[in-house]
């Protein structure tokens, strides 16, 4: 399992949690930087959530300490609503990102799709609505045309 590759550092997550899970696939590892002061942060297996579809990509869960949980969830909560979805451009390998505030109820994705017809025009959507609601969230979508080019550069040494 390689977080490198998706182009946002994993441990930014311990900002936020000291256990984080991480479900991904047929791995399912949690963990605990509150561990034994070595600085070494040894990942555990756990049991996948109740429901886990093996071909449901990666998911990344944060729980949080009771101390600072109202300060986490109100900055957690600032941020959300400033995520662009055109973040998503500059992390190719990322096709959803969803954001779910289970103690306000609020869930929010943002989703990166290539165009059906143009393999250019990348179509990104936001949907945002509360985590109660059945049924599909109310969505917005923008297509973008991306174009890509390779430059050369002399090295001198």
């Amino acid at each position: 399992m390689r977080f490198r590759s998706q182009g946002i550092g994993f441990k930014s997550v311990f900002k936020i949690s000291a256990t984080p899970r991480v479900h991904s696939r047929g791995y399912h590892l949690q963990f605990d930087s509150r561990g034994d002061g070595l600085g070494y942060i040894v990942p555990t297996p756990i049991a996948p959530p109740e429901g886990w579809d093996e071909g449901s990509g990666t998911a990344i869960v944060l729980p949080l300490e009771r101390s600072s949980a109202t300060d986490t969830l109100r900055g957690f909560r600032v941020h959300m609503a400033e995520v662009k979805p055109s973040l998503l451009l500059f992390l190719h390998r990322l096709q959803r990102l969803e954001l779910i505030d289970v103690v306000g109820g609020v869930r929010r994705a943002l989703c990166r799709r290539a165009d059906d017809i143009d393999a250019n025009i990348v179509v990104l959507e936001e949907e945002e609505g509360r985590v109660a609601d059945d049924g599909p969230l109310p969505t917005r979508s923008s297509r973008w045309l991306l174009l890509r080019e390779t430059l050369r550069t002399k090295v001198e040494r």
